[in-house]
């Protein structure tokens, strides 16, 4: 029969459980095995755990992994743009000083000009207040900015 205050298994013909010392009862209680009773060979992390195994199954497992898969590539997409380098600030090389403002305006050789850099930060259109226009192929990392322009290649320094 089983202790009815601490749950233990207890023999038959004893009148106070060996365990808590509380009076069993004249008459013992029916055969079954209390549910989720700690018993002294249990401990809570072993219930939990035979519990958890029944509860959820190997489908929902896959199914919150994949959630958090598609929470972190989300995040990634989102965040994306708050790490990519800037062309704003000053940058030196083979052909001068180039100032780009935040404004899309700025200076070279100390010549003002305007510039519209693309989407995707390959290309730049650089605009002369004399009227002309060069287009240069760019590739733009945190310190260098290399330009590409009528075949010829350069590669600036970012000014720190």
């Amino acid at each position: 029969m089983y202790c009815p205050k601490c749950g233990a298994q207890v023999p038959d013909n004893i009148h106070i459980c060996p365990y808590c010392k509380a009076p069993l009862p004249a008459v013992p209680l029916p055969q079954q095995e209390p549910q989720y009773i700690l018993t002294k060979q249990q401990n809570p992390i072993s219930l939990f755990a035979s519990y958890a195994k029944k509860r959820i199954c190997p489908s929902q497992h896959s199914v919150m992994i994949l959630a958090c898969l598609v929470l972190l590539i989300a995040a990634i997409l989102l965040l994306r743009p708050l790490f990519r380098p800037s062309i704003t600030g000053q940058w030196y090389g083979d052909l001068g000083i180039f100032h780009f403002y935040s404004d899309g305006t700025g200076m070279r050789n100390n010549q003002e000009f305007s510039y519209r850099l693309s989407d995707d930060q390959t290309e730049i259109i650089v605009m002369f207040e004399s009227g002309g226009a060069e287009t240069y192929d760019i590739i733009l990392g945190r310190d260098t900015l290399a330009l590409h322009y009528q075949g010829q290649s350069t590669e600036l320094h970012r000014v720190k």
